[in-house]
């Protein structure tokens, strides 16, 4: 069973809530945008942004610090998580639902930088690792290799 924090489980009886959507953007420099107000959730400060997620499409209102990032970076790649909380803040971990985990798709920057969401995790390189039979010129499990900053150990561990 799932627990809520004071503050959420105060709003579980309303008819109506209002939600507040988060999204954290992968890039070099981290980019956290709250769909309210800016605000402090998990140790991450998260600047207030005109921001609505709909079925796999992110729709951010273009400013100039925002279109810059997405241009000099590119999307490709960049890992998105998506978070939807509800109430007011201050929040805590245990009151947020991620909602989406993936990657950036292709982005068209105009008013709005409408952003298509790919739905699988971003993947890091290398994914192939040699190993025999391809690469049979590694040594064994155990070879001592000697240099001048110290002594190695081959290890490939399990």
């Amino acid at each position: 069973m799932r627990t809520f924090s004071p503050n959420t489980e105060g709003l579980l009886d309303d008819s109506i809530t209002r939600p507040l959507v988060i999204c954290e953007f992968g890039f070099a420099t981290p980019l956290r945008l709250s769909s309210r107000e800016t605000l402090t959730w998990n140790s991450n400060s998260y600047s207030a942004a005109s921001i609505a997620y709909n079925n796999g499409k992110l729709r951010l209102f273009n400013s100039d610090s925002y279109s810059s990032t997405f241009i000099s970076e590119g999307t490709a790649g960049i890992s998105c998580k998506i978070y939807q909380l509800y109430g007011e803040s201050p929040f805590v971990t245990a009151d947020a639902d991620l909602i989406f985990d993936g990657e950036l798709g292709g982005a068209v920057i105009g008013e709005y930088i409408d952003i298509k969401l790919i739905d699988s995790p971003v993947l890091f390189a290398p994914r192939l690792y040699p190993a025999a039979p391809t690469f049979n010129h590694i040594p064994p499990d155990g070879t001592e290799l000697t240099t001048p900053n110290g002594v190695f150990r081959i290890d490939r561990g399990q």
